[in-house]
């Protein structure tokens, strides 16, 4: 039998789990203070494999430190970026202003 997930959590569980949202919440707080632009982009991904809303407080975090990172990010990342941004549930405007670096 094939397994949709890796874990035992579904999605629509996992976001109501206490150590989930613990996890964010401590996320949130260590995000102003991770320095790898990789780093960054490895959390944002997982986030959004967990369906987190795009309009949440921690995503809003990460994607404002990526900003700040923007002139540090491989063309590498900058391509996933692009297409991971403009191809989600993330509204044009926070794409638009990660790519280009700009203030939403």
């Amino acid at each position: 039998m094939f397994l949709r997930y890796r874990t035992k959590y579904e999605i629509e569980k996992l976001q109501h789990e206490d150590g989930f949202v613990m996890l964010c919440h401590s996320l949130r707080k260590l995000a102003p203070h991770i320095n790898s632009p990789t780093d960054l982009i490895n959390c944002l991904k997982t986030l959004m494999m967990c369906e987190v809303d795009s309009e949440s407080r921690v995503i809003l975090t990460l994607i404002s430190q990526l900003k700040a990172k923007v002139n540090d990010l491989s063309l590498r990342n900058i391509s996933y970026l692009e297409v991971r941004l403009f191809n989600s549930k993330f509204p044009l405007r926070i794409a638009d202003s990660v790519i280009i670096g700009t203030k939403y």
